[in-house]
């Protein structure tokens, strides 16, 4: 978040690939019997991120998995955040396209999960704007657009276009999730957490002072 734009970013995202780079050649993207629970989460965290951090050939075997899967429905369910994920990272209106099929096509609230969770890594300014449209459509449950934009706020992309989203919707998200007693008012305050500039600090300010809510004053702090 703090490189946002930065000429170091590209240097920083390399370190992070030899970070992860070791730990996911040695786990590979196969499951094996010995593996434990924690192997597992080791897998996805380290394909994850060094795919997130830009090595070509992760990205381009979660592709590989994203397609097969469509054509025949096999993908470990372990790693299905991550192919998602990436899939979604790097491509556009199609992968957008293709990862709503996989939603509709499922009763399963995880998998419908993982896919609200995937999109909003999509770095297409179009993609996200229907997608943060999405969230607040009979199709997607009250407890779950949390989740997309938090996901599309993750990344300097998508940041923007949340706080514009949660702004423009807030006497929506007030009336769902204030006092629900799960935090998801208090997820959607955090969203301008990951902004750098004085000018973005002073417009949360601003819209906080203006529109104050009871009960989320330390969320706003």
């Amino acid at each position: 978040n703090l490189l946002s734009g930065e000429s170091d970013r590209e240097p920083f995202h390399e370190a992070a690939r030899q970070v992860f780079r070791p730990i996911a050649s040695e786990k590979g993207w196969e499951k094996i019997s010995a593996d434990g629970h924690l192997e597992v989460m080791l897998r996805s965290l380290a394909l994850r991120n060094l795919g997130g951090y830009g090595d070509t050939a992760t990205i381009g075997e979660a592709s590989k998995r994203f397609e097969l899967f469509r054509r025949q429905e096999k993908l470990d369910p372990d790693l299905r955040q991550t192919v998602y994920s990436l899939v979604a990272e790097n491509g556009g209106e199609k992968e957008w396209e293709e990862l709503l099929g996989i939603y509709n096509a499922t009763d399963l609230h995880e998998e419908r999960v993982r896919v609200l969770h995937a999109a909003g890594n999509c770095r297409k300014e179009a993609v996200l704007k229907t997608l943060l449209q999405f969230s607040l459509s009979e199709n997607v449950r009250f407890q779950d657009t949390p989740i997309v934009l938090g996901s599309a706020a993750s990344h300097s992309a998508g940041r923007p276009l949340a706080w514009e989203f949660l702004k423009e919707n807030w006497k929506i998200f007030v009336e769902r999730y204030h006092g629900g007693g799960i935090g998801l008012l208090s997820r959607l305050i955090g969203i301008p957490g990951g902004f750098t500039t004085k000018e973005q600090l002073e417009d949360a300010e601003n819209f906080f002072q203006t529109h104050p809510v009871p009960g989320t004053e330390r969320a706003v702090k």
